[in-house]
């Protein structure tokens, strides 16, 4: 922590103009650890300036689609 404490900020940009950054799922599966399939084919495309709803029941995969496209795991 007292190292981290010394760190200088990092302020990074106050602009963001992102082009063309849109998200496209063509047949993914994806299964964690245990082995049990999560995704199973997932086709979808979420373009950059549109909202995109990912709509199923509880388990159906819609926040393991989310923590995908945000690269918080790896195909």
């Amino acid at each position: 922590m007292k190292e981290m404490e010394n760190m200088p900020a990092q302020l990074g940009r106050t602009e963001f103009n992102p082009v063309n950054f849109n998200i496209e799922f063509k047949d993914v599966h994806f299964s964690y650890d245990t082995g049990v399939k999560v995704l199973k084919g997932t086709s979808f495309n979420a373009n950059q300036g549109e909202i995109t709803a990912l709509v199923g029941p509880s388990g159906s995969g819609k926040s393991t689609a989310a923590k995908i496209a945000a690269r918080f795991w790896d195909i």
